[in-house]
């Protein structure tokens, strides 16, 4: 009878043993390391190794990427993976593959130290896995095995048939003699790995020729087997086994004696491979939470500054910001609780959210009319009469982790925006639409949506709220036209939505940031840059503020045009490996930047505006307060003032 087994909640398990397992290792003052090395632009590598640095910061490892472009030579590559082999910070080293033509991936996975091999592919641990020494192991084996074990299923003496035969799944299962207890057949050892009989591996060729041989003589000689193999082991326990010095189940004991450098790498390895096996077993969810340490970089404050703002009455409109939101990760989870724990202590009146709000892919366009969708002649709202259909990536990945805010009684209203996961087409082909019809569908599909914690009147829109203007923006337009949408269409838009903001305090809310110090700065291509230009004419200088995500971590900036920008797209995914090193465009000023989980409130009284930037701990991180029409300038932050 067929058994479903539970990817998921074995993968949550696996996490929560990993997870304390890292606490552990930290109390002794050891974090583990795990870093990636990734060449070229492959889109899916590019996912695959956003999923691991994901997870790894997950369980509380210490994650890094090093990215080289595709034009990188092999020596280049190598000289990196032996930088990363000599860094004691470093654990365990995962190359992704492929690698770009002309690299020998041999003779890269070859350089790795077998200690570091954190995907098992090094000549020395394939030899230890076939002869039961313990090391790393591949992932997807390992998972598989840990399912089968976590099921209630055991190998042993069984025969199994793993169809393939590649370096990476097959011949590693067929090459685990520790992994199911198989036995191979004592007179066919010169076989293949795998190929023996009861083996669990792959079925041997050996046995093609008696395909059509009658039953009644293949169950006779199964039974001769049974008594040959009784007899073997009865002969085999008869005496003692004689041990040698080199026999290979003394290795571990030998390796021991290494000292304690040695010993602390094997534990941090030990860390490392439950988790690959957590990745095999199918993410989602973890029992465990927190984030790793934080950078933060920050511009001194003046002795002015240091005292504080002076007092003012209570701001008129609280407004929480908070990007990124849309992916189930124990971040999100801890992002949700620190905003609830905020609004209880000073409610907010409205909450944006500028963009990716639905990872990987946005939503479901191969839903039964979803591909229906049409907008306006404006370009913005949706056709009148569409109803979108039901699509469970809206409530698993945004409305259901978002906080119920109340005030008075009744929902506070969220605002998003549209990312560029929430278009997305590189990567993430669903269905039969060319790509920019998929991208345009996509956009439409979230315009549609309605629900207690969604709203996106339009593509485009503004939202008046007591003494402050929002005008939201697609910002996908920055990095080109796409699905028919025109950079032109949001200049005009813009240019009308900005009048009259010269009397009062006018926001653009935006996915992409038109300056960064992030990980995204190297999008501000010539052509970024000039389509930011042409945004910023558009509103004739009147911009307060431009409230944005899409870099996973916190930041205020001063663009060259003189008006601020604020980014908090720390919502559910973080990149703790963030220095802040260089801004996206000439002359912008950074003031703060962090990788600490958390988000921003906005508080706007009449003639007067304060940013503040909180972590997940309730703790202050960075504040901000301009006078209009004057820019924020750094003070010390005050404790929150709710709103009437």
């Amino acid at each position: 009878m067929a058994q479903i087994i539970d990817g998921k909640a074995v993968a949550a398990q696996v996490r929560a043993e990993v997870a304390k397992a890292v606490q552990e290792l930290k109390a002794t003052g050891l974090v583990p390391g795990l870093t990636v090395v990734r060449v070229g632009d492959d889109p899916a590598s590019a996912i695959y190794v956003r999923g691991k640095r994901k997870d790894s910061e997950e369980v509380g490892f210490r994650s890094m990427e090093h990215h080289l472009p595709a034009t990188a030579t092999q020596a280049e590559i190598l000289a990196l993976v032996a930088k990363l082999d000599a860094d004691p910070t470093v654990h365990g080293i995962l190359v992704q593959l492929p690698l770009p033509k002309g690299v020998d991936e041999r003779a890269v996975l070859e350089a790795i130290d077998p200690r570091k091999d954190a995907d098992g592919f090094h000549p020395y641990n394939v030899g230890a896995l076939s002869i039961g020494i313990p090391g790393p192991r591949p992932c997807t084996p390992a998972g598989v095995m840990r399912l089968l074990r976590e099921a209630g299923c055991d190998p042993k003496g069984k025969r199994a048939l793993v169809v393939g035969r590649s370096n990476i799944v097959g011949l590693a299962y067929g090459g685990a003699p520790g992994r199911g207890r198989a036995r191979r057949h004592p007179r066919r050892r010169h076989r293949q790995a795998g190929a023996g009989e009861g083996r669990l591996g792959e079925g041997g060729r050996g046995r093609d020729r008696r395909r059509h041989e009658p039953a009644r003589e293949r169950q006779a000689r199964g039974r001769r087997r049974v008594r040959r193999r009784r007899a073997a082991r009865a002969r085999h326990h008869a005496r003692a086994r004689r041990r040698r010095p080199d026999d290979a189940r003394h290795a571990a004991r030998e390796h021991g004696r290494a000292g304690a450098r040695l010993a602390a790498m094997r534990r941090a390895r030990a860390a490392i491979a439950p988790w690959l096996a957590a990745v095999a077993a199918t993410a989602g969810g973890c029992c465990w939470c927190g984030p790793s340490a934080a950078f933060t970089v920050r511009r001194a404050l003046s002795p002015a500054a240091e005292q504080g703002p002076p007092p003012s009455p209570p701001p008129a409109l609280r407004v929480l910001l908070v990007a990124d939101f849309g992916d189930t990760t124990c971040q999100q989870r801890a992002v949700a609780d620190a905003i609830a724990a905020a609004h209880a202590r000073a409610p907010y009146d409205l909450a944006f959210s500028p963009g990716d709000n639905l990872y990987e892919c946005g939503p479901d366009p191969r839903l039964p009319g979803a591909d229906r969708c049409e907008l306006s002649a404006d370009g913005a709202t949706v056709a009148p009469g569409y109803v979108p259909p039901r699509d469970p990536r809206f409530e698993e990945r945004f409305e259901r982790p978002f906080p119920a805010l109340l005030r008075r009684g009744e929902p506070v209203p969220v605002y998003l925006a549209l990312g560029n996961h929430d278009v997305a087409e590189v990567g993430c082909r669903e269905g039969p639409l060319t790509p920019e019809r998929l991208s345009r569908v996509k956009a439409c599909l979230e315009v549609a949506h309605r629900g207690p914690r969604w709203s996106m009147p339009g593509r485009h829109y503004v939202v008046e709220r007591g003494p402050a203007r929002f005008i939201v923006l697609d910002s996908n337009l920055l990095l080109g036209d796409y699905g028919g949408f025109t950079l032109d269409a949001e200049v005009a838009f813009l240019r009308g939505a900005a009048e009259g903001c010269e009397r009062r305090p006018c926001f653009v809310v935006a996915h992409h940031p038109p300056a960064t110090a992030g990980e995204h700065r190297g999008e501000a291509t010539p052509a970024y840059v000039e389509r930011v230009r042409r945004l910023q004419e558009a509103a004739g200088g009147r911009i307060a503020a431009w409230l944005a995500g899409h870099d996973h971590d916190l930041q205020h900036l001063r663009s060259a045009a003189g008006y601020d920008v604020v980014i908090s797209g720390n919502g559910s995914r973080g990149r703790s490996q963030e220095r802040f090193e260089r801004i996206s465009t000439p002359g912008a000023q950074l003031f703060f930047a962090s990788t600490a989980w958390g988000f921003a409130s906005l508080e706007v009284s009449e003639r007067a505006w304060v940013v503040r930037f909180e972590s997940t701990e309730g703790e202050p991180l960075h504040c901000c307060r301009a006078v209009f029409p004057g820019a924020c300038q750094p003070v010390a932050c005050p404790a929150p003032a709710a709103s009437p």
